[in-house]
């Protein structure tokens, strides 16, 4: 069952992706949080990352964009068009419910319900992310603040274990 802002209220998957585009390109690097909603991936546009460990909450700006396709939950590499390249930060999953069960796994995001009727209280919690997150609920193309309560963000190495094993 989905709830107001889109999102399943089962367990459900995320996935932070830096968003790196080509030198001539006019649009700024950024990263994109994305949520399953098993039809597509709800998709918030963040320009620059809250600082890790950072005492007191810290506002955001975020922007709603348009659904992703699914296959960004795995994937990493070139964008068709020119547009970049992805590569994952973060995954796990999340929970949309008015009651948060513990983390099973270190790969979990949680989602409570609505700190209001217009934003969610999102705890997230993954090998590489944990944070608490309120989010509120916009439209796509829709600018907006996120507000970051916590947030711990270890960044993936320059190489991944398959590129450093192609530059030995």
């Amino acid at each position: 069952m989905k709830n107001e802002g889109g999102l399943d209220e089962e367990l459900g998957r995320f996935v932070l992706l830096h968003h790196r585009y080509p030198p001539q390109a006019a649009a700024p690097d950024h990263w994109d949080l994305m949520f399953d909603t098993q039809d597509a991936l709800l998709t918030l546009q963040i320009v620059t990352l809250p600082s890790s460990g950072g005492a007191g909450a810290q506002r955001l700006p975020a922007t709603r964009l348009a659904d992703h396709r699914r296959r960004y939950l795995t994937y990493e590499g070139e964008i068709s068009g020119n547009r970049g390249r992805v590569r994952q930060w973060a995954a796990g999953e999340f929970q949309c419910a008015s009651r948060v069960p513990e983390p099973q796994s270190p790969a979990h995001l949680q989602m409570t319900a609505h700190a209001t009727s217009d934003e969610a209280s999102v705890r997230l919690v993954s090998d590489t992310l944990q944070a608490q997150l309120l989010i509120p609920r916009c439209r796509v193309g829709q600018k907006t603040w996120l507000t970051v309560n916590a947030w711990n963000l270890q960044p993936p190495s320059e190489l991944g274990s398959g590129e450093a094993e192609l530059k030995r």
